[in-house]
């Protein structure tokens, strides 16, 4: 089983590489072609969408890989259910949701918004994806989102180079999701007829429900900030936010990829001891991968916008800075998600989902309305913490023994040290050429505090 973690989590993680490559590629041009005022609105038009989107879902994938037997029967029943259910909300979005903008203002976004809509038969048709990551098939399973990414996203730069604006950009995450699609059905061992087993689907609902109430919970709380900055300032500045968030984001990409393999291993090991063993690899794994373009981020920000994206896109270096230090948080953290799901604990989901919709809405007012967009990323920074902490100490600790300190110690060891020097370089500004140098002895260092580690780990995949 171990094998299998590390083949398939390279497999995902080299194809989730590539992806990211091909996404930051595609942003570039966009960013070159479109002025950030036209990110703004595509933010917003994503928000709305992307909120019906998360009603979509009840998680069927997720109870597939995690049960053993009648895998067909429930292929059917869950496709079914959300093909039906996914039907409902784009009629309601064609047909209702023009008079909701309307009364919000927003009656020039509904062109955009109707069409953007029809990725809402995305989730219901991709389902099927579920029985190659069942049987560790990740490159079945992982495969043709690189290449709807590469195609989608030329589709995208065609269309803004020919000065389709806001439409490009539509366009390219619509062609992205069907492409996948298409794909994904043309490789199918099996493909799901029209059937519902109601029996599987009340338990798979069972399952499922507090997931899908989390993810409605967590897209209102997570989302939040996008509407605040667009009532406080302006599309300019939502724009540049927006940037900084899916430069940052795109990282999270790869913690993504590898909670693909993590969840069906988790399903797949019989007692908890290999678990914690696989958890405990997976932090330390996690936090060595991530902290070298957080180190390179922190130091370069500023030349790294500069450089690749033009000067208009420096007021997000900022964001983008306090951005990956959430990124590597998160990623670190996610490997709670695919755990606790193995034991069916899917209500811990939804509970941290309220308590993020408590504590976001606050907290980002406050720092959005007094700091502008630095404060509604520092709040997102503070809040994120604060659930993480919860989390570890509520649910891991319970069934590991080991809680938040001593998976986070390290990380806020390094992550300390790396923002004085940060603040050291706003102050004095500090030449490229040392930058470079402290950043091969925040590497140095990084090896030295997870020197242990990383050979508990070697000698893990030579044996």
């Amino acid at each position: 089983m171990f094998q299998k973690l590390v083949s398939g989590g390279l497999i995902v993680t080299s194809i989730t590489i590539a992806q990211f490559i091909v996404l930051f590629a595609v942003q570039i041009v966009f960013a070159r072609l479109l002025e950030p005022a036209q990110f703004g609105v595509f933010a917003f038009i994503t928000i709305i969408t992307m909120f019906f989107n998360s009603f979509v879902s009840i998680y069927g994938d997720k109870y597939l890989i995690k049960e053993k037997n009648d895998t067909h029967k429930i292929l059917d029943t869950i496709f079914t259910v959300e093909l039906i259910w996914a039907f409902f909300i784009l009629l309601f979005c064609i047909f209702i949701l023009p008079i909701l903008l309307t009364l919000l203002d927003k009656s020039h976004l509904i062109e955009y918004i109707q069409i953007f809509c029809i990725v809402l038969l995305y989730n219901p048709l991709i389902k099927p994806k579920a029985l190659f990551e069942k049987e560790l098939s990740f490159v079945k399973a992982n495969m043709p989102m690189l290449i709807s990414h590469i195609i989608g996203g030329i589709v995208g730069i065609i269309l803004a180079y020919n000065d389709y604006g806001i439409w490009s950009l539509v366009w390219w995450k619509i062609s992205v999701v069907f492409i996948e699609t298409i794909l994904i059905w043309s490789i199918l061992p099996y493909k799901p007829r029209l059937h519902i087993d109601f029996e599987i689907f009340k338990k798979s609902l069972s399952f499922g429900y507090p997931l899908l109430i989390g993810a409605i919970i967590v897209f209102i709380s997570s989302n939040i900030d996008y509407y605040i900055i667009d009532s406080l300032m302006d599309e300019k500045a939502l724009g540049f936010y927006w940037m900084a968030y899916q430069i940052s984001h795109y990282l999270f990409f790869i913690r993504v990829g590898i909670n693909k393999v993590l969840f069906p291993v988790f399903a797949k090991l019989d007692n908890l001891k290999s678990q914690i063993k696989v958890f405990n690899m997976m932090t330390t794994v996690t936090s060595i991968i991530y902290f070298i373009p957080v180190f390179m981020i922190l130091l370069f920000a500023e030349e790294i916008i500069m450089f690749v994206y033009g000067e208009k896109w420096l007021p997000s270096a900022i964001l983008l800075k306090i951005f990956v230090v959430i990124v590597l948080i998160k990623a670190v953290a996610s490997s709670v998600g695919p755990l606790l799901h193995s034991y069916g604990h899917t209500k811990a989901d939804m509970e941290l989902s309220f308590l993020n919709l408590i504590l976001l809405p606050p907290f980002i007012y406050f720092f959005t309305l007094y700091y502008g967009t630095v404060g509604t990323a520092f709040a997102i920074f503070v809040v994120g913490n604060i659930s993480v902490i919860y989390a570890y100490q509520v649910y891991v600790k319970k069934l590991i023994y080991n809680g938040y300190s001593l998976h986070f110690s390290k990380i806020f060891i390094l992550i300390t040290f790396v923002c004085l020097t940060v603040m050291f370089n706003n102050i004095y500004t500090i030449p490229f050429i040392y930058k470079i140098f402290i950043y091969i002895v925040l590497l140095i260092t990084l090896y030295i505090i997870y020197l242990k580690d990383i050979e508990i780990i070697l000698n893990k995949i030579r044996n």
